[in-house]
């Protein structure tokens, strides 16, 4: 079966079948000057007005009446914090290069293709795994077909009949998938 296979720069492949270049729409940039609808909302709070206590004021009550007396630089609210007001809905031009919103009919490629890859259709195989490979990419057909590492390595712990047999199977892979 053929698909398109994407190679980087040095021809390693990156992806079967089609590049997902992940459309978005684009955004839209005022010149200067446009008008900007802006919707009413509310505005930031007043802070509240504070100031250092002097040593020996009295700065509140407890709950039974006692008074607290400032042992000198504490905090103390004047005015409290106000909320904010309502601002109405207007009109206000645009700044140059605000964002002004996003495109109903032209989109961006968010994923674009990596600068030096190529395009072809090639025959794709199943590797040994499941998985998908270029026919004429004998390094992933050899990987997914090899023995496990953990298996590599116990016949070689074991060395004798298990090596000779561990050896054979790769040279068996190694047959199944030449180099190109």
């Amino acid at each position: 079966m053929k698909q398109t296979v994407v190679r980087d720069a040095e021809g390693r492949v990156i992806n079967i079948g089609p590049w997902d270049y992940g459309y978005v729409p684009a955004p839209i940039f005022a010149e200067g000057g446009e008008p900007v609808e802006v919707p009413e909302y509310v505005g930031p709070p007043t802070p509240a007005i504070m100031r250092q206590a002097e040593p020996g004021e009295i700065i509140g009550l407890t709950k039974r009446g006692i008074e607290i007396i400032a042992a000198g630089g504490e905090f103390i609210e004047v005015e409290p914090e106000k909320p904010g007001e309502v601002i109405p809905a207007h009109t206000r031009p645009a700044e140059p290069g605000e964002l002004l919103g996003y495109s109903d009919t032209e989109t961006i490629a968010t994923n674009p293709l990596p600068e030096g890859t190529t395009t072809a259709e090639e025959d794709i195989v199943t590797r040994d795994d499941g998985g998908l490979a270029a026919a004429a990419d004998h390094v992933s057909l050899r990987v997914a077909a090899y023995p496990s590492i953990a298996d590599q390595l116990d016949a070689l712990w074991k060395g004798g009949e298990a090596l000779d047999d561990m050896r054979a199977r790769v040279l068996a892979v190694k047959d199944r998938f030449p180099k190109s």
